[in-house]
């Protein structure tokens, strides 16, 4: 298999410390033919076109752009981590000289010592998805005490009041924000670069262990400009942050005395054996009642499911259905 630079994730306690490391780093992106480029067995890229271009010349990739390169050239990730570096190298530049598209090339170098550069991602078209820089000098901006994860151009971010609130008698919850954005773009054309949505964590043992649950999904974008970046932020950030104790234990407590419409419950119940286990679907409806069962009943689903669509639809309908209660 073919060398790569390991690029570990990266874990910071604020916004401000994410951005400190973020600024000795420089990205240049470059539009290219992908048939003109090539891989030699030192897994170093170079440009073969008609213009050459100043300092693309024997590139070491990242891990995750050498993944990404395997895709491209339909190279097997097996068979290329038990091949020669020669022969991963060969069957790479045989099958890029062959297609006939253009990929965005990202360049990442120090700016403290511009030598330092790597290939850190190679995308599809004329791509750049939404800058994690952007997001994470809005959050410095407003000062959100946040903790941030960065790998390999994925950001989360999770932010909220770190109090719990008992919504109902030994029911205690701590509402969370959080922020995904994929840098490079989204994997596919129909899933958002940036997200952003609102959990709950529920102490479920006296040692402190929590739950995660997602309550609601708020809105997300693909592609959008700056103002539309900020404004999406501003209106999420705005919502965590003035979330009342009032409005969730109030909304606990109308979901506990309320039963859903008939409609209503089929429909989650139907939504619930769709996605679930016939047993597993048993052992969450059962006991199913008030509206707050069937809410728990939902957002239990959607933890215990692994396909993302289906994880998606629970958590939109969890979302959907708590909202209703909220003041």
């Amino acid at each position: 298999m073919l060398p790569a630079i390991t690029k570990r994730r990266m874990e910071f306690s604020s916004p401000t410390s994410a951005l400190s490391h973020l600024s000795d780093i420089c990205l240049k992106r470059q539009v290219l033919s992908i048939s003109n480029l090539t891989i030699n067995e030192n897994g170093l890229m170079n440009y073969g076109g008609t213009m050459p271009i100043d300092g693309f010349k024997d590139l070491p990739l990242s891990d995750f752009a050498l993944s990404q390169i395997n895709d491209l050239a339909k190279v097997n990730s097996s068979w290329a981590n038990n091949t020669t570096q020669e022969l991963h190298s060969h069957s790479i530049n045989e099958q890029l000289k062959r297609q006939e598209f253009g990929v965005t090339v990202v360049v990442e170098a120090k700016k403290s010592d511009p030598s330092q550069k790597h290939v850190a991602a190679i995308l599809v078209g004329e791509r750049t998805g939404i800058s994690n820089l952007s997001i994470l000098q809005y959050l410095a901006m407003r000062e959100i005490d946040a903790n941030i994860l960065l790998d390999n151009g994925f950001l989360n971010v999770h932010f909220g009041n770190p109090l719990t609130i008992e919504a109902l008698p030994e029911d205690n919850i701590r509402v969370v924000g959080y922020i995904n954005n994929e840098q490079w773009g989204a994997k596919s054309r129909n899933q958002p670069s940036l997200e952003t949505g609102l959990y709950t964590l529920r102490l479920v043992c006296t040692n402190g262990a929590y739950s995660r649950r997602n309550i609601t999904k708020g809105s997300s974008m693909a592609w959008a400009s700056a103002p539309q970046v900020e404004k999406l932020l501003e209106s999420h950030v705005n919502r965590v942050q003035k979330f009342q104790e009032g409005s969730l234990k109030n909304a606990a407590i109308a979901m506990s005395n309320a039963i859903p419409e008939d409609n209503e419950r089929k429909q989650i119940i139907r939504l619930i054996q769709k996605s679930v286990t016939e047993v597993q679907s048993a052992q969450l409806l059962d006991s199913a009642n008030t509206s707050y069962d069937f809410w728990n009943a939902i957002t239990a689903a959607a933890n215990l499911v692994n396909n993302s669509t289906k994880r998606r639809q629970l958590q939109i309908q969890g979302g959907a259905f708590l909202d209703k209660f909220l003041d």
